[in-house]
């Protein structure tokens, strides 16, 4: 009996102190060095620009408003050329419009080869979906309707990033941002 009460207690500590021992965390994953991560951010950018402009088209706005709303901004010159290339071109989905526009920019802008944009296009996913959550969020619209809207694109787990616009009442640009942050933040430098 008192060898069975040594042998359980012996295994109860190891148990326990395995429990407690905890290293250093990595991360596993790190597919971009710092100056990729930082061009693939500008994609990102790009990609969210591309999918407000043809969801605006889609939805009737006119080419001379998107041009208004690009002035004054940094990039006024490549957003121009976005918005002409909308424009010019039949969009049916937004979505598949803007994720491929980040596609194209980090194989050709940020030189990443395209066994690797995988995981980015992920990221650049992510931070579509909560700058989209931002807006409905913004617009008064229900958590539910918003998951619903998002539901299609599971690869991205929408509904985590739905939750964190709404728990933290989260703006388009912060909303954007902190999904491609915390996304990147687990491959990149």
């Amino acid at each position: 009996m008192n060898a069975t009460r040594c042998l359980i207690g012996v295994i109860s500590l190891t148990q326990i102190s395995a429990c407690t021992i905890q290293t250093t965390p990595t991360k596993p994953l790190l597919l971009y060095n710092a100056k990729e991560a930082v061009k693939l951010s500008y994609c990102d950018d790009l990609a969210n620009t591309a999918y407000q402009v043809s969801n605006d088209k889609l939805n009737g706005v006119s080419k001379q408003t998107q041009f208004a709303a690009i002035s004054g901004d940094d990039s006024a010159q490549i957003k121009g050329a976005l918005i002409d290339d909308i424009y010019r071109g039949d969009i049916k989905s937004s979505w598949q419009y803007s994720t491929n526009v980040f596609s194209e920019c980090a194989q050709k802008v940020a030189d990443i080869p395209t066994d690797r944009v995988e995981i980015a296009s992920l990221c650049a996913q992510k931070s579509l979906v909560a700058r989209g959550a931002a807006d409905m969020y913004q617009s008064g619209k229900v958590i539910l309707d918003t998951y619903t809207a998002f539901a299609p694109y599971k690869t991205v787990r929408p509904f985590t990033v739905i939750e964190d616009v709404y728990d933290e009442g989260l703006s388009r640009a912060q909303a954007s941002k902190q999904a491609w942050q915390e996304c990147m933040g687990v491959v990149s430098d």
